[in-house]
């Protein structure tokens, strides 16, 4: 009754009593995978409840391929592709009638760069579920790679005769669209069939579809002021129209809570910005979407006050019950001016003082479009600056000079030069 009600943290201690009585109970282990399957943090834990289960014994042998299936998408989830390639693959033998199958394994083939093994999948799979409006949308994505946008547009037109109730589909079909008037006609098909996307208002303003206002009321109204990324590309499209700017900031004002970018739109973000009364308070930095962040950004009126970078323990990788994970936090006083330095392991903490004061160490993120936001670095820019930090916990920090200068943790600090000269420019105190 609690897991049907939602309530998750009550089911949870009730199947955890469960097992104190039967720890092979696959039943309850099936139910505590359902409970953190859909929560990216809790992945690796979630593996290790399926796993229990199937190897309880009793719903391994009712469902032997479900199981299959379950663990590919786990594995789909925490990126182990070529191992989630593997388990659909003989979960798609197994399982002739599961459409979700062949979805998982082609998205699987998509990651791990096996195009052309998706495409067969789709292609296979989308003559044995014709009315499956994701397997039709997958299959022209692939005509629109192999013979261009219009060879996709007719494939979809198709469909939508088929399936005329499917918003998804003229949706599809907007986004490939160039002609404004084509465009214009595919979006009121996927509002009139009970569409609820905010991307579709966002590219009906972006391709000048009048009335601009209304698109922006259903832009909100359809859940689009949670997603920063296309509220950045929204303040974009209204451009110099000041009318349209003030509605958009007057309805996006005073936002509490959390607001994602999902690039990919797979319900997992790379990032979560936390607002507090319309301000930003912090900013989640989460490139590989495995629920634990490898940067977060703290403000305070709209400055930058502190830092963290995080490396994972590699044991995170294989085992689910490791946390550790390596912390290196940085406090700045003014922002771009580095003050402190903290490093946390599992076993320790160090907290360095920066001595002499005027050290700048910016930040690899800039201004949003968006007013009040803040533009985290993209997934190369990042390695970039993570690879620095990872050398022996070697802080890249610069003088005023603008000359680089390095921590070297050890008390001192160095000015490398560009003679490769290093010179001694101060000391740091442990406090």
């Amino acid at each position: 009754m609690c897991f049907t009600e939602h309530r998750y943290e009550d089911a949870q201690l009730l199947l955890d009593r469960a097992l104190e009585f039967n720890s092979r109970d696959s039943e309850c282990y099936f139910l505590l995978y359902r409970i953190h399957g859909g929560d990216r943090a809790k992945s690796l834990a979630s593996l290790e409840y399926l796993d229990n289960a199937i190897a309880g014994g009793s719903w391994y042998e009712t469902e032997p391929s479900l199981a299959g299936r379950e663990r590919g998408r786990v594995l789909l989830q925490i990126r182990r592709f070529d191992e989630a390639v593997q388990e659909l693959s003989m979960a798609s033998r197994q399982r002739f009638d599961d459409v979700e199958v062949p979805i998982l394994l082609a998205r699987s083939l998509v990651y791990s760069g096996d195009i052309s093994g998706a495409i067969d999948v789709v292609r296979l799979a989308v003559q044995q579920f014709p009315a499956n409006p994701t397997l039709n949308i997958y299959f022209a994505y692939y005509l629109n790679w192999k013979n261009g946008v219009s060879s996709a547009l007719d494939f979809l037109d198709l469909v939508s005769r088929q399936l005329p109730g499917e918003p998804q589909i003229y949706l599809e079909s907007a986004f490939l669209a160039d002609e404004a008037e084509r465009k214009a006609l595919y979006l009121r098909k996927f509002f009139e069939t009970g569409g609820k996307d905010p991307r579709a208002p966002l590219i009906a303003v972006e391709a000048g579809l009048e009335p601009t206002e209304d698109h922006l009321r259903r832009f909100f109204t359809d859940g689009g002021n949670r997603h920063l990324d296309l509220l950045e590309r929204l303040y974009k499209a209204v451009g110099h129209d000041e009318h349209a700017q003030s509605l958009l900031e007057e309805m996006a004002a005073g936002y509490d809570g959390e607001r994602i970018v999902d690039s990919d739109w797979d319900g997992f973000s790379e990032e979560r910005h936390y607002f507090v009364n319309g301000a930003l308070s912090s900013v989640h930095l989460d490139r590989n979407q495995d629920g634990r962040p490898e940067m977060v950004v703290h403000l305070s009126e709209g400055q930058i006050v502190a830092a963290s970078l995080f490396e994972d323990n590699p044991s995170l990788l294989t085992d689910p019950g490791a946390t550790a994970r390596r912390e290196c936090k940085l406090l700045y006083h003014p922002y771009p001016y580095l003050t402190q330095v903290v490093y946390k392991t599992a076993s320790e903490v160090r907290t360095y003082e920066i001595e002499p004061t005027g050290f700048e160490h910016a930040l690899p993120v800039s201004r949003s479009t968006f007013p009040g936001g803040i533009k985290l670095p993209d997934r190369a820019s990042f390695i970039e600056e993570r690879m620095a930090l990872a050398q022996a916990y070697t802080l890249n920090v610069h003088s005023r000079s603008g000359e680089k200068a390095w921590d070297l943790l050890d008390g001192t600090v160095v000015r490398f030069t560009a003679d490769h000269r290093a010179i001694l420019v101060g000391h740091i105190v442990t406090v």
